[in-house]
């Protein structure tokens, strides 16, 4: 897995692209590291470009993940993170609910337009 950061948008959203299989570790590594340079430079929007990642956890580990890994004082709870996803690809899908259900405000979009659309409104 290879993944790569930058700030878009005129400043306003962090781009954390990620190419490859993702697992729990290595969600956690690559959110790190995103959410460190949005708070850096005040960013709390972030566009997740999967779209050449599939996710190879088991349900119980996006689950885990969610609920867990993600839930401690280093995420910001009011970011806004817009997943966007290749069209056939389902590995993720499972992943947003949890994540929603958790309280995290996410959305997977398999439409870039729609992804920024949702994080700039």
């Amino acid at each position: 897995m290879e993944y790569f950061l930058e700030i878009v948008g005129n400043n306003s959203f962090v781009k954390l692209t990620i190419r490859g299989e993702i697992t729990s570790e290595k969600g956690m590594m690559t959110n790190k590291a995103a959410y460190k340079l949005g708070k850096e430079n005040g960013i709390n929007k972030y566009l997740v470009d999967i779209t050449e990642a599939r996710n190879v956890n088991h349900i119980s580990q996006n689950y885990d993940f969610a609920y867990k890994d993600m839930n401690n004082e280093l995420f910001d709870r009011f970011a806004k993170v817009a997943f966007l996803v290749d069209p056939a690809d389902h590995s993720h899908d499972f992943l947003e609910i949890v994540l929603r259900n958790a309280g995290f405000i996410v959305q997977l979009f398999r439409n870039k337009e729609e992804a920024l659309a949702f994080l700039l409104k």
